[in-house]
């Protein structure tokens, strides 16, 4: 198996292995149909099931963030007007969570933070940062 484990963030190592579980225990490969493989990675089975089981792990993983990156680049807008709305009250109820997304509208309350110097989530520290994170993500694309 040419699929490694071994990783200093055991959250990918956990997807990982849940990822190979799903294609060698719980049939969600269509190449391999509903089988189940034996042994830790399916390495009981032969060379060549295991080569389409590494395919199918890399599809699905491929898959799967090409799925997540395209929902993160979808609500942008909504995740950014999320995030700024929790920096300037600091909670935000189910409903005004709701409200903010679906309808674009703030919370009638007080703002938690009205410094305006950058301390607790300010927005204009904010909106630097968001800057230089998207200029960012544009030079790496």
């Amino acid at each position: 198996m040419n699929i490694t484990l071994v990783s200093d963030n055991n959250t990918y190592a956990e997807k990982l292995q849940l990822t190979i579980d799903m294609v060698t225990k719980y049939g969600f490969s269509g190449k391999l149909g509903k089988v189940h493989h034996d042994g830790k990675q399916g390495e009981k089975a032969s060379e060549e099931t295991r080569a389409i089981i590494d395919a199918e792990v890399r599809r699905l993983l491929d898959e799967s963030y090409a799925r997540a990156t395209e929902l993160l680049k979808k609500h942008k807008k909504e995740h950014v007007m999320l995030a700024e709305a929790l920096m300037e009250y600091e909670t935000l109820t189910g409903d005004e969570v709701r409200d903010l997304v679906l309808r674009g509208k703030k919370p009638k309350r007080e703002v938690f933070n009205k410094k305006g110097d950058g301390s607790m989530g300010d927005q204009t520290l904010f909106g630097q940062i968001r800057g230089k994170v998207g200029a960012r993500r544009e030079q790496d694309q």
